[in-house]
């Protein structure tokens, strides 16, 4: 796809020229002889050129005044002027608009193909960085809290007016798997530093020794091994955010280094002379509870009250509606609950074999597979006491109702995956109790850990 290159010349014969050479090159051309037809393209018709090459002296006014227009609506694309009646102070405000480059008239072909080739990929890098920051933000938006709870519905509210605030410090809290990394995401790409870095220190999963240098950076041989400088974290993080994860794992000598650094907005590298000032906004997370540690005396409780400025508590996923699962029992349903017309007689009939969903989803007791218990116990049952052309089993037939059981070892409210055993009891005498002890044949489909748990069938 061409890129599109707005050239703004009052030259007849000069702007033909030089969209003819850009042509060749593949560039789509769009030349305006006037600042009215230049402004109606840039911001009536909403044009996005990747370069723009203008004059800076027309008939209707000074290239520089829609330079500042369109910078106030758009900041993209690069701004090459060339003019026969430069001087130093346009040139000057022409740099701190933005513009990449001032030529005078005559200007060599060479020369400004070198120019318009190095705004090209200078705009294009930064057409990337915009696109990426738009994709951050629409993946981590408010709405990415999933959770249909009046609890997660609180802290999507609540993450949306924490987007809008100028705030210094924020301590989330919550079970591990509650989503704080995603709320500390969510924070910094909907919020106003959205612009700047997020970065990311997780303080449990580093090592003791090499938090500070990790942190706050080092200076040259400042202990053994740092043979070079190195920039820490925080100030890596200046302009955006600091996400601290786990703070509750961090030392005490560097709890102490970290409140200094919060509150005068500066530290010193490992082994450096000079402060260092940063402006970054700190977001800690933690699942351990901070008060308890701060009377065991592991956490200074300064530090907790400086980050707990603002205090997000995030539920836990087991209390969320619609992530807990559920035990679905068929003797709540209807007795006019019908086979799926997609499974076969012959696929029912086979012991230990799972029937896609027949008669609800659950847990097979042995192997702990997505499968349909009732799937289990009836396909053991058919193959004894019903053949394929069976009533029980036929397509589209009506079974009669079963009443089922379920056994639960754990409750969902543990969080725990419910270990089941069905029994199934049904008004039909069977002729035998049936078992599906013997693997299958082969061919046959077989379950991929362990056989199917043997369904009881109690006699009438």
């Amino acid at each position: 796809m061409p890129e599109t290159l707005l050239v703004i010349e009052d030259e007849a014969l000069l702007g033909t020229e030089v969209s003819r050479h850009f042509k060749k090159g593949g560039w789509e051309v769009v030349l305006a002889d006037t600042l009215a037809r230049a402004r109606r393209e840039l911001l009536e018709r909403s044009l996005d050129p990747l370069v723009v090459l203008a004059d800076m002296n027309l008939p209707d006014g000074n290239a520089l005044d829609l330079l500042e227009q369109v910078r106030a609506v758009n900041a993209q694309g690069e701004w090459i002027f060339i003019t026969a009646y430069g001087s130093v102070p346009d040139s000057v405000r022409a740099l701190r608009l933005g513009a990449i480059d001032f030529l005078e008239k005559p200007c060599e072909i060479a020369r400004l193909d070198l120019v318009v080739a190095g705004a090209a990929r200078s705009a294009r890098a930064q057409r990337r960085i915009i696109e990426i920051a738009e994709a951050k933000t629409r993946a981590f938006s408010p709405d990415s809290f999933v959770g249909r709870s009046q609890a997660a519905s609180d802290v999507r509210q609540m993450l949306r007016k924490l987007g809008t605030v100028p705030f210094s410090t924020l301590l989330i809290t919550g079970e591990t798997g509650a989503g704080k990394g995603l709320a500390a995401r969510i924070l910094h790409h909907s919020g106003l530093r959205a612009e700047g870095p997020l970065v990311e220190l997780n303080c449990a999963a580093m090592p003791r020794d090499l938090v500070e240098s990790e942190l706050f950076g080092h200076e040259a041989g400042a202990f053994t091994g740092a043979k070079g400088r190195r920039r820490g974290l925080m100030e890596q993080a200046d302009g955006g955010a600091l996400f601290l994860d786990e703070i509750g794992e961090l030392e005490i000598h560097l709890q102490a280094k970290l409140l200094k650094a919060i509150e005068e907005r500066s530290f010193r590298r490992v082994g450096g002379e000079r402060e260092i000032k940063v402006d970054a906004q700190i977001i800690a997370a933690s699942n351990s509870d901070l008060l308890a540690m701060i009377d065991r005396g592991a956490f200074r409780s300064d530090l907790y009250h400086r980050l707990s400025a603002f205090q997000l508590a995030l539920p836990p996923p087991r209390g969320r509606e619609g992530r807990t699962w559920r035990i679905w029992s068929p003797s709540s349903s209807p007795s006019s609950t019908r086979w799926p017309a997609r499974t076969s007689a012959r696929s029912r009939s086979r012991p230990g074999r799972p029937c896609g969903g027949t008669t609800g989803p659950a847990t097979c007791a042995s192997c702990a597979t997505w499968w349909s218990a009732a799937s289990c116990s009836r396909s053991a049952r058919s193959s004894t006491s019903a053949g394929p052309s069976s009533p029980q089993t036929r397509r589209g037939a009506t079974p009669p109702a079963p009443s089922w059981t379920a056994i639960a070892s754990a409750s969902p409210s543990t969080g725990a995956w419910p270990s089941t055993t069905w029994i199934a009891s049904s008004s039909r005498r069977p002729s035998s109790a049936a078992t599906t002890t013997s693997p299958p044949r082969r061919g046959r489909w077989a379950p991929p850990a362990r056989p199917c748990a043997t369904a009881s069938t109690s006699t009438a």
